[in-house]
């Protein structure tokens, strides 16, 4: 199969030129680290959050990460699948999937467990939700929800009301996953940030 494919990307390479290898380069070096920011830069930013907020307790740090990376696990899972049967992205995801995708992505949800960590102190259950709570924000911001967006989050599930508030739409096209060039710089940054507080 693999070689297939490189066959096949040769074949197209000779039709459309080397900038087409490289496009294709770039957009497989992304593609395959997961989906909306894109999950890796929130991985990063809760990477380096963590560490920055809770620079002492190594359970906080990997409680803010989980936060900040759990809303998008529903739809990374789905972009796998997605990408191993060849089709379009979130083409055929189930009202179940679409559900759990949600309820991740809901202000409410998460600002009710902030609420449950003040009420009942422990110590990983206040980082989680910052993580989280950072996450939906972020992605509030980010994502326009129209047009060939509607699989995007309401944000206010389970209400029936969609949060619209994006100022900078972080997709160049729908399941297309390389960073535009804020992004990248950000990712960049936050790579900085955890090797120079980890080094």
């Amino acid at each position: 199969m693999l070689i297939y494919e490189f066959m096949q990307l040769l074949t197209y390479t000779k039709v459309h030129g080397v900038r087409y290898l490289l496009t294709y380069y770039l957009k497989i070096t992304f593609f395959h680290m997961g989906d909306t920011v894109q999950t890796y830069t929130h991985l990063l930013l809760g990477v380096a959050g963590g560490i920055a907020l809770f620079p002492d307790s190594r359970v906080e740090q990997i409680a803010f990460t989980v936060g900040s990376v759990l809303a998008d696990t529903e739809a990374a899972r789905i972009m796998i699948i997605d990408v191993l049967k060849k089709r379009a992205p979130f083409a055929q995801q189930s009202e179940f999937s679409k559900g759990i995708v949600e309820w991740w992505h809901s202000l409410l949800l998460w600002v009710a467990i902030t609420v449950t960590a003040l009420v009942v102190p422990s110590n990983g259950l206040l980082p989680f939700a910052l993580g989280g709570i950072i996450h939906v924000v972020i992605d509030i911001f980010t994502h326009s929800g129209e047009g060939k967006y509607e699989s995007d989050p309401t944000f206010l599930y389970p209400l029936r009301w969609r949060l619209n508030l994006c100022i900078w739409e972080y997709r160049y096209d729908h399941g297309v996953l390389m960073p535009k060039p804020f992004e990248a710089l950000v990712c960049s940054l936050m790579i900085g940030s955890i090797f120079a507080r980890l080094f």
